[in-house]
């Protein structure tokens, strides 16, 4: 394996997840939040955490680089093989991390969906990066 590209892959693949889920969850889904402020822990001692999310969003980033690099096809790599995988990733993951959280707590249904349709769309633009920067040269 190429250290050095998958370095920057991860580091790329890392980027977007942040960008993407600050969008996501500090923008678009805010107002939700507010609305069932009762279920999730005082921003406060949220932002003490934080550095929880970013260690999740750099092992996750690795990993999927990781495994993104172990398995794409020379002849086919590219941001469309990527893209394909993320999506692939992105409905496995999210599937399983909405599903249980809708199980496990009482958030409304249209959450678990954003959640769901977010996720795939931020895995399908990981995997878009990490295949252009794993594309022919």
């Amino acid at each position: 394996m190429d250290i050095k590209r998958w370095s920057l892959a991860t580091l790329a693949a890392f980027v977007v997840l942040f960008v993407l889920e600050f969008i996501v969850n500090d923008v678009l889904l805010k107002d939700l939040y507010v609305q069932t402020a009762a279920l999730w822990r005082p921003a406060p001692e949220m932002q003490r955490m934080i550095w929880l999310f970013w260690l999740a969003y750099a092992i996750s980033a690795a990993v999927f680089t990781l495994i993104y690099a172990q398995g794409y096809e020379k002849l086919k790599a590219g941001a469309a093989q990527g893209a394909r995988y993320g999506l692939y990733m992105g409905v496995f993951l999210a599937a399983n991390f909405c599903l249980t959280l809708y199980t496990v707590l009482p958030i409304p249904g249209v959450l678990a969906v954003y959640w769901f349709c977010a996720g795939v769309v931020e895995y399908v633009l990981m995997g878009a990066t990490v295949g252009w920067i794993y594309r022919k040269k």
